[in-house]
Order: structure tokens, then sequence, then C-alpha cells
């Protein structure tokens, strides 16, 4: 994305709600995440919206993601 014009925001927090509210941000088109983050949002009451509208990609990487969660994301 970034090769082609994209931006990239690096968050300073781990704060899963605070995760969740720039990814449902209507200019966020993909996400990076580790593991664990991902398990964090998982737990979020309101993780239904956790993709917003344009959220078209999901990355995952330092270890292994289970796949129970990859199917529940």
């Amino acid at each position: 994305p970034l090769f082609f014009g994209g931006t990239s925001v690096i968050l300073e927090t781990g704060n899963p709600e605070e995760i969740a509210r720039r990814i449902a941000a209507p200019d966020v088109s993909g996400v990076f995440l580790v593991p664990t983050q991902i398990a964090r949002l998982a737990t979020l009451p309101e993780r239904q919206t956790v993709g917003g509208s344009s959220l078209k990609t999901m990355i995952s990487n330092a270890s292994a993601l289970v796949q129970p969660l990859k199917e529940e994301m």
C-alpha cells in the first residue's frame, strides 16, 4: 500500500479500544497486528464493529495465529 501512495500510521498505544476505534475509521483499508492484539480485539463487546467499511486486509505476524481466532476475525 505504501508503494502506491498509502499512508502508514503507528499507534502509540496497545489499548484494544483505541486500536478498534482507529481501525473503524473510514480511511483505514489495511491493518498489521500481532496475534496478541487480535486476541484482545476479539474480547471487546463491540468487536463486530472493529472492521470499518473500508477495511480490506488484516495481516498478522510475529507468532502463530491460532485457527479459531482466524475464523472469528
